[in-house]
Protein backbone atom coordinates (compact mmCIF):
# COMPACT_ATOMS: atom_id res chain seq x y z
CA UNK A 1 0.00 0.00 0.00
CA UNK A 2 1.24 3.75 -1.03
CA UNK A 3 0.60 6.37 1.56
CA UNK A 4 0.29 10.38 0.19
CA UNK A 5 2.19 12.37 1.96
CA UNK A 6 1.36 15.88 2.95
CA UNK A 7 2.91 18.83 4.78
CA UNK A 8 1.13 21.33 6.94
CA UNK A 9 1.38 24.17 5.91
CA UNK A 10 4.00 24.85 8.92
CA UNK A 11 6.22 22.58 8.36
CA UNK A 12 6.39 23.27 4.25
CA UNK A 13 7.32 26.71 5.37
CA UNK A 14 10.03 25.18 7.67
CA UNK A 15 11.63 23.27 5.20
CA UNK A 16 11.89 25.78 2.58
CA UNK A 17 13.44 27.98 5.35
CA UNK A 18 15.88 25.57 5.85
CA UNK A 19 16.74 25.23 2.59
CA UNK A 20 17.21 28.62 1.97
CA UNK A 21 20.00 28.78 4.80
CA UNK A 22 21.82 25.62 2.82
CA UNK A 23 25.14 27.54 0.86
CA UNK A 24 23.66 27.25 -3.09
CA UNK A 25 26.02 24.80 -4.83
CA UNK A 26 27.28 23.09 -2.04
CA UNK A 27 27.25 19.78 -0.73
CA UNK A 28 25.27 20.88 2.05
CA UNK A 29 22.56 21.63 -0.25
CA UNK A 30 23.03 18.31 -2.25
CA UNK A 31 22.73 16.70 1.49
CA UNK A 32 19.72 18.43 2.24
CA UNK A 33 18.18 17.43 -0.75
CA UNK A 34 18.56 13.91 -0.40
CA UNK A 35 17.71 13.87 2.83
CA UNK A 36 14.51 15.98 1.82
CA UNK A 37 13.66 12.93 -0.79
CA UNK A 38 14.27 10.02 0.91
CA UNK A 39 12.16 10.92 3.63
CA UNK A 40 9.46 11.25 1.44
CA UNK A 41 10.22 8.16 -0.18
CA UNK A 42 10.28 6.02 3.05
CA UNK A 43 6.80 7.93 4.09
CA UNK A 44 5.50 6.85 1.16
CA UNK A 45 6.71 3.41 1.25
CA UNK A 46 5.99 1.96 5.41
CA UNK A 47 4.89 5.43 7.57
CA UNK A 48 5.02 2.89 10.44
CA UNK A 49 8.05 1.08 10.17
CA UNK A 50 9.32 3.43 13.24
CA UNK A 51 7.49 2.74 16.52
CA UNK A 52 4.89 5.23 17.54
CA UNK A 53 5.86 7.49 20.05
CA UNK A 54 2.43 8.91 21.09
CA UNK A 55 -0.53 7.52 19.48
CA UNK A 56 -0.43 7.98 15.52
CA UNK A 57 2.69 10.84 16.08
CA UNK A 58 6.24 9.44 14.61
CA UNK A 59 9.73 11.00 14.11
CA UNK A 60 11.74 9.97 11.54
CA UNK A 61 15.45 11.15 11.22
CA UNK A 62 17.43 11.61 8.09
CA UNK A 63 20.36 13.08 8.50
CA UNK A 64 20.45 16.20 8.75
CA UNK A 65 16.99 16.65 8.99
CA UNK A 66 14.37 15.05 11.46
CA UNK A 67 10.48 15.38 11.13
CA UNK A 68 7.22 14.12 12.69
CA UNK A 69 4.36 12.88 11.77
CA UNK A 70 0.84 11.66 11.95
CA UNK A 71 -0.30 8.29 9.64
CA UNK A 72 -3.57 7.88 8.95
CA UNK A 73 -3.90 4.25 7.63
CA UNK A 74 -6.95 4.19 6.73
CA UNK A 75 -7.17 6.96 4.58
CA UNK A 76 -3.26 6.31 3.38
CA UNK A 77 -1.80 9.62 4.30
CA UNK A 78 1.29 10.57 6.32
CA UNK A 79 1.04 14.18 7.52
CA UNK A 80 3.92 15.75 8.19
CA UNK A 81 3.50 18.20 11.23
CA UNK A 82 7.27 19.58 11.94
CA UNK A 83 10.46 19.45 10.55
CA UNK A 84 14.00 20.44 11.41
CA UNK A 85 17.49 20.44 10.98
CA UNK A 86 19.82 18.51 13.13
CA UNK A 87 23.14 19.36 14.65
Amino acid sequence: MKFTVVFTPSAKRRLAELYLQTVPDSLERKYFTDAANEIERLLKIDPQRIESVYGNRYFLFQSPLGVVYDVYPDDCIVKVIMIWKRG
